[in-house]
């Protein structure tokens, strides 16, 4: 049997990538919508940078629709588990975000 443990913290906002500062190390995925846009590409480049920086490792979830998928969701579940990673972060729009918090 798996064990899985559902974190009991959600950050939000433009410095939370300053928790990263505090930390040694660590392991995060990114979920980002597929085909995301220019706005969310520059984004993702200056946290994957950030991280980068901060001898953060890091994946990246890019496979998410506009409208995310139950089937694409169930994916990135997967995904998640097989990076066991610290921090998800969720990148993009409202229905984006809402789906890095079921992973």
């Amino acid at each position: 049997m798996a064990k899985s443990v559902i974190p009991n913290d959600m950050i939000t906002g433009g410095d939370i990538l300053d928790i990263f500062k505090k930390k040694n190390g660590g392991k995060a995925v990114i979920v980002v919508e597929r085909g995301n846009s220019v706005r969310n590409k520059a984004e993702l480049n200056h946290i994957q940078n950030y991280l980068l920086d901060t001898s953060v490792e890091f994946a990246t979830f890019d496979r998410l629709e506009t409208e995310p998928r139950v089937e694409t969701v169930l994916e990135g579940i997967e995904f998640i588990h097989q990076e066991r990673p610290d921090i998800i972060i969720g990148l993009g729009n409202n229905s984006i975000v809402e789906a890095a918090k079921v992973m």
